[in-house]
């Protein structure tokens, strides 16, 4: 049986946690939370029934606008159940992180590590600084699940310190499962100081902006076949040619849409190569 169910949580969560601990045919659902607060029973339970539940192969858990009322099981609630639960293949958890903070999401990234289950995985957040922590939480998560096959990441709300945004993209050259990458982010540049410079990476200046690290990262994977790319900011036409020239070096891409600034690009020409697959095509840059 494979059937689907979108909900609006209610007050009382009792009777739709008791139905999801309990049944085992229900196999999608997609549970949104507009607003309000969860207290902890209520939260707890939840935890409960999602870590119980024997049948879910897809959930999709909106957590936009909700708060918490207890603090450590807001940290923990979704990894308790994540822990638990084997049989989710695909998750899918937006958070409005001004409700969450860094601690959660450490939680939420170190139970997906251990996750053995989920090979499809979105997480989108929203109003978010996230801290280093955060960042090497997220990037260890990357390069120890290695069942993970489909990731989203949708940051494009996110200030990330450009100390922290090579080492979100450090597992890309050595994964060996991942196919399809899909990535939003927001560009927060250095003022008149390289990146890379700062960190003491490279001595040049050239390498002085997120595209060029996506760019190398991506031309070292040999596993990627789809990638979905979005990234805003204030590039010029070299460093989109840059980044061109960087993913040319990936001989596997099978699809690819990229989108910098606004703008497509076309990138039909770079893979030419690959029999397999279709790429999208866009105006040149």
């Amino acid at each position: 049986v494979s059937s689907s169910r979108a909900a609006t949580l209610p007050p009382d969560l009792e009777p739709l946690c008791k139905a999801l601990s309990q049944n085992k045919e229900l196999r999608s659902l997609y549970l949104s939370f507009r607003h309000g607060c969860l207290e902890t029973t209520q939260l707890q339970g939840l935890t409960d029934a999602l870590g119980k539940n024997g049948g879910l192969t897809s959930l999709a858990v909106d957590l936009g606008h909700i708060c918490f009322g207890d603090r450590s099981l807001r940290e923990n609630w979704t990894a308790s159940a994540l822990t638990r639960n084997t049989t989710l293949r695909t998750l899918n958890l937006s958070f409005d992180f001004s409700l969450i903070g860094n601690q959660t999401v450490v939680a939420l990234a170190d139970a997906l590590g251990k996750n053995t289950g989920i090979t499809s995985l979105f997480l989108s957040f929203s109003a978010c600084r996230l801290d280093r922590h955060a960042i090497a939480a997220l990037t260890r998560m990357c390069m120890v699940n290695q069942r993970l096959t489909s990731l989203g990441l949708d940051l494009s709300e996110n200030v990330i310190d450009a100390s922290d945004f090579k080492q979100l993209v450090d597992f890309l050259p050595t994964n060996t499962s991942l196919t399809s990458l899909s990535l939003t982010l927001s560009e927060q540049p250095l003022a008149g100081r390289s990146v890379f410079e700062a960190l003491g990476l490279v001595r040049s200046s050239k390498h002085n902006n997120m595209l060029e690290v996506l760019g190398l990262a991506l031309g070292a994977n040999h596993n990627l076949r789809s990638l979905r790319l979005e990234v805003d900011g204030e590039h010029t036409r070299s460093q989109v040619k840059d980044f061109v020239a960087a993913l040319s070096s990936n001989a596997h891409l099978h699809e690819a849409s990229v989108e910098i600034d606004g703008d497509p690009l076309d990138l039909s020409k770079l893979f030419l190569h690959n029999r397999s697959g279709s790429l999208t095509k866009r105006a040149d840059p």
